[in-house]
């Protein structure tokens, strides 16, 4: 190559595919012909798209893929072989991005990005080198191709196929979880802990003397901090700390910091500045909300071990650092009997039960919460959610733990309003905070928004009211559900795979296999299998509703899937 270009060779030429050399050497892996492509004026051809719409970052990481399939098919492990390459290729998605190659870019029919073809990995190995370097130049975990599909989503289902591609999907949940408020940093393989807290202060500008870490949660809300020793020796290692990829370290420090919560941009953001829009529309996409004097929800029970799944993630995971929510499915109990059957306590008409809570992909910060709603996972929830005679009754969330002078803030009594007009007059709130309780412990809450109407006091439209006035309470009780909530759930931070299904199966072999799978986030996550098809998870879903045994070969499906 360097004799060629000595020799003037164009660089930028193409083949009858629209490959460039750059497409090439990047495929192929080979960093010293990048480097002399680049030094040769390459460059501009980094965002040039092939014939098959790749650019050159796509085909450095599709190059690395491919060599596995077609090694893997052979036949012929090459382990190391592998590795090296994988490797190499990194460093060739490195030196791409340096130079300024776009991370996020889509290609071809179904639209990935290189965050999408990275978190699939390869047959011998996973590519979390490419990963952390994509993330590392900003690639959106949560970007979705063509098909609704985002990288999280494709590394989740490689690793449940494959067991050591589980870090892959660790670290993009890892980097998700920075644009729900927390925050991500990135050390090398095999870094002490003083390498960590060295990326910390220069990243976060937390003073090595006013920092102490620790894989205990209570860090953060403990009176005295002095018993805190597990993060002390600078000279350990992370792995002998029992840190690991996609792990939460809590950080004390003992100032105060502003921490910038990243959003996706919303719709009316990316609409063209000056858009078109006269009074009558805008009246019309006007929200306005009016309190009413009673609740419609006569009362709302929750199931207990629902109600500690999601309060003991809020509590331990995220200490109310930030706010997360899910929308709640059950039943109400309607003049002349109930919404579903099955059911043996009777109670007041208009009391909700809520028995689900499916938390969906969000954006939390210590003000607001964003829940991305309409995904094909939610729709996948909604379908089984149906098939067991439930429908959504409300949403959850919990609040920060960030100081205020009321109960809820203008937007989420918006947001309240908002869910009541989807879901029907009986839709109720629930509130996990750390209202001082008679324990101590953070308490739920059910509140009712008021109706979406004018806001109406003594007779007089008002352009502002305090937000408490529209809150109606409601009574609170428990019950044991139908189903457990003992699965990993969706969308968390936690390990939620195959490795986990076996675990879950074998703890019950004991019992029919209906009582094995009647776990709503297991029933979800055997939803998005490409083993099974929507009439086929309708059939599991029947056995457990009405507690059916299960099919034979529905059976040998889920445990081969399992690995039993």
């Amino acid at each position: 190559m360097r004799e060629l270009l000595k020799a003037n060779a164009q660089v930028d030429i193409r083949t009858n595919t629209g490959h460039t050399c750059l497409h090439a050497a990047a495929r192929r892996g080979s960093l010293s012909v990048v480097d002399q492509l680049l030094a040769a004026g390459a460059g501009e051809d980094l965002e040039y798209h092939a014939g098959d719409g790749a650019t050159v970052l796509c085909s450095a990481v599709r190059g690395i893929l491919q060599w596995q399939v077609d090694t893997w098919t052979a036949g012929d492990s090459a382990a190391k072989e592998a590795a090296e390459r994988t490797a190499g290729a990194t460093v060739v998605v490195r030196r791409l991005l340096a130079e300024g190659a776009n991370p996020s870019q889509h290609f071809g029919e179904l639209g990935p990005t290189p965050l999408h073809i990275a978190a699939q990995g390869g047959p011998l190995t996973p590519f979390d080198g490419i990963v952390a370097a994509l993330l590392e130049a900003g690639a959106n975990p949560e970007e979705p191709d063509n098909r609704g599909m985002t990288p999280v989503d494709t590394a989740a289902l490689q690793a449940s196929l494959r067991p050591n591609h589980a870090p892959t999907l660790e670290m993009l949940r890892a980097a998700a979880a920075n644009r729900d408020g927390l925050e991500r940093i990135e050390v090398e393989d095999g870094s002490t802990l003083a390498g960590l807290k060295l990326a910390i202060q220069q990243k976060l500008g937390v003073p090595l003397a006013d920092m102490l870490l620790s894989n205990n949660a209570q860090l953060l809300t403990a009176k005295n901090a002095a018993g805190f020793s597990d993060m002390l020796d600078n000279s350990a290692s992370l792995r002998q700390l029992g840190v690991h990829h996609g792990d939460m370290v809590f950080l004390l420090y003992h100032f105060e910091r502003q921490v910038e919560p990243v959003f996706r941009p919303k719709d009316w953001e990316r609409r063209p500045f000056g858009a078109h829009m006269d009074v009558a529309a805008m009246v019309a996409a006007q929200t306005r909300i009016e309190r009413q004097d009673t609740p419609h929800a006569a009362s709302a029970s929750f199931d207990f071990a629902t109600t500690n799944a999601f309060q003991s993630y809020v509590s331990s995971a995220i200490v109310f650092s930030i706010k997360r929510g899910g929308i709640m499915w059950w039943y109400v109990r309607c003049e002349g009997g109930w919404a579903n059957t099955g059911q043996d306590r009777m109670d007041e008409e208009g009391a909700v039960f809520v028995n689900a809570v499916y938390e969906p992909p969000q954006q939390g910060s210590a003000d607001s919460l964003s829940l991305e709603r309409g995904t094909p996972e939610e729709r996948q929830a909604d379908f089984i959610a149906e098939r067991l005679g439930w429908r959504k009754v409300g949403w959850i969330f919990a609040q920060s733990t960030k100081e205020r002078d009321f109960i809820m803030t203008g937007e989420e009594v918006c947001q309240m309003a908002g869910i009541q007009d989807e879901m029907g007059e009986h839709a109720v709130t629930a509130v996990v905070a750390t209202w001082p309780g008679e324990d101590g412990q953070p308490e739920v809450h059910f509140e009712e928004p008021g109706e979406a109407a004018p806001v109406i006091v003594a007779g007089k439209d008002l352009g502002e009211v305090d937000n408490d006035y529209f809150l109606v309470p409601v009574a609170v009780r428990d019950h044991e559900g139908p189903l457990e909530t003992k699965f990993p759930l969706e969308n968390r931070l936690l390990p939620q795979g195959m490795p986990e299904l076996k675990a879950h199966l074998q703890a019950r072999r004991s019992a029919p296999y209906w009582a094995r799978i009647a776990d709503f986030h297991l029933l979800l996550f055997l939803a998005r299998q490409p083993n099974l098809e929507e009439p086929e998870v309708g059939l599991l879903v029947d056995a457990v509703r009405d507690k059916a045994p299960v099919p034979e070969g529905f059976q040998i499906i889920i445990d081969s899937m399992a690995g039993l």
